[in-house]
């Protein structure tokens, strides 16, 4: 799109400008009372007439090619801003997607921690119920503690999966390498 614009704008410049034209004729004239004798004078060229000229075109106040150039050059800045525009825009949701990404796996990697942290405790808790030094309610209680970890654990491997395919929607490589 700015590439054709600014062939437009270019032609348009083009339309401002003074215009020097050559122009340059060769005629082969055949003359004679008889039309066949006309025809074989002019394959033979018997009568050649040349003819050369110059014109020369200043524009005086060339409002309309002036006009032609100012839209041009407003449509060329208007695709342009639309451009950066864009960019801008994409710069900005693949930093987002990146930022949402790297918060994803930080928060996995607590929540990860938090249930290796949960099983262990559930399993000295059995370990302790085991030797008599504690109860059933207390092992169940730690049990679903460590249930709602691992599954608080697998939401947010799903969640960093998700960002990863938001990221690389944004970079425009969608399934590109491996996910993480």
């Amino acid at each position: 799109a700015l590439s054709s614009l600014e062939i437009e704008r270019k032609a348009a410049r083009s339309d401002t400008l003074p215009l020097l034209d050559l122009a340059a004729s060769l005629e082969m004239n055949g003359l004679s009372g008889a039309y066949d004798q006309a025809l074989a004078d002019t394959i033979t060229a018997e009568n050649p007439a040349v003819s050369t000229g110059i014109t020369f075109t200043f524009p005086l106040e060339n409002r309309a090619a002036k006009a032609r150039l100012k839209r041009t050059d407003l449509r060329k800045a208007q695709a342009l801003y639309d451009y950066k525009l864009r960019e801008t825009r994409i710069v900005a949701e693949v930093r987002q997607a990146y930022r949402a990404w790297q918060t994803t796996r930080e928060t996995l990697a607590n929540i990860e921690q938090i249930a290796r942290l949960q099983t262990q405790k559930w399993r000295l808790e059995e370990e302790k119920f085991a030797q008599g030094r504690s109860t059933s309610d207390l092992v169940i209680r730690y049990s679903n503690e460590h249930v709602a970890a691992e599954w608080n654990a697998l939401e947010a491997r799903y969640q960093l999966r998700l960002a990863w395919l938001t990221l690389k929607g944004a970079t425009g490589v969608l399934m590109e390498g491996t996910i993480p």
